[in-house]
């Protein structure tokens, strides 16, 4: 059977079950249609769950204008083990008491990790090292070191308290990885947890009420019906240009335009065009062509 032609561009908001990676998604997709090109934002690993923006065709070139989007998960922690995985998944390397931490404790002690912060992601994160993520590396039984990196927590809540398991809404910037900061949240309470279970509950301002699972993409219109447009993902405002502007635009030449400097996004016929930057004395520079 032919594959149906994707030919439109925009944001498919995917729910990505538990146990299958992020690239996994991109595959099966292409399995049932036909793309230019297709990607996604914001690697989720197998264990994890919740959206998955995939980018599809001209869309696959905004991911450097919303990927700074702050990230929402929402995460049970298991005290009383640590994991080689730092997850439920892995292997127990360590049993810790857990009796001491009151609900009054914990909230006292997340209030450090608020802000910027220093992490060491999780050797079983999807971070990739020379291509190739490195939970996979450590599955295989290779050593992986990965650096520290700071990273911001805008918001830790408690959504529900039933010791050893603490289910918590995070709120926080790209590159965070929540079984890591599960990890060491429980290390200041000198005690030990893993994770349970993770859902991303927001990713590039897409809720998880908003994401549709991959059982029901099946055919073009399904993708159409749930299909963000790029006007709508990138952050910034429109500006129709005139037509000798487009001209100049399509060709690669300098142009000048009469708005506040500032990046835009710009469009002709109502067909968006790319992502500019119109400096102080007007002049346009172009940061992208869709």
């Amino acid at each position: 059977m032919e594959k149906e032609l994707i030919e439109f561009s925009g944001v498919l908001p995917i729910y990505k079950k538990s146990g299958i990676s992020s690239l996994d998604v991109s595959r099966e997709l292409k399995k049932r249609f036909k793309f230019d090109k297709i990607g996604h934002l914001g690697t989720l690993d197998p264990l994890a769950e919740g959206v998955l923006p995939i980018l599809i065709n001209k869309a696959t070139k905004i991911a450097q204008f919303v990927d700074n989007y702050s990230k929402r998960y929402s995460a049970v922690m298991r005290f009383g083990i640590e994991t080689d995985s730092e997850d439920i998944t892995g292997e127990i390397v360590s049993e810790h008491d857990w009796s001491h931490i009151t609900r009054e404790i914990f909230s006292e002690k997340i209030l450090n990790f608020i802000g910027e912060i220093e992490q060491k992601p999780s050797k079983f994160s999807a971070i990739k090292i020379n291509g190739k993520e490195a939970y996979k590396i450590a599955r295989s039984g290779q050593e992986v070191d990965i650096p520290s990196r700071i990273v911001k927590i805008d918001k830790i809540g408690i959504l529900n308290w039933s010791m050893p398991l603490i289910s918590i809404d995070v709120l926080c910037s790209k590159g965070t990885y929540i079984r890591s900061l599960v990890r060491d949240i429980a290390r200041a309470l000198d005690s030990g947890a893993t994770i349970q279970s993770l859902i991303r509950t927001e990713s590039a301002s897409i809720p998880l009420k908003n994401s549709v699972l991959l059982t029901d993409i099946n055919t073009k219109g399904d993708i159409q019906k749930h299909l963000i447009s790029i006007s709508k993902m990138i952050p910034f405002k429109l500006y129709s240009c005139k037509q000798s502007e487009y001209e100049h635009f399509i060709h690669g030449r300098d142009f000048k335009v009469t708005i506040p400097q500032g990046n835009y996004q710009i469009e002709y016929n109502s067909s968006i065009l790319g992502v500019i930057d119109v400096k102080n004395d007007g002049i346009v520079t172009v940061l992208s062509r869709f």
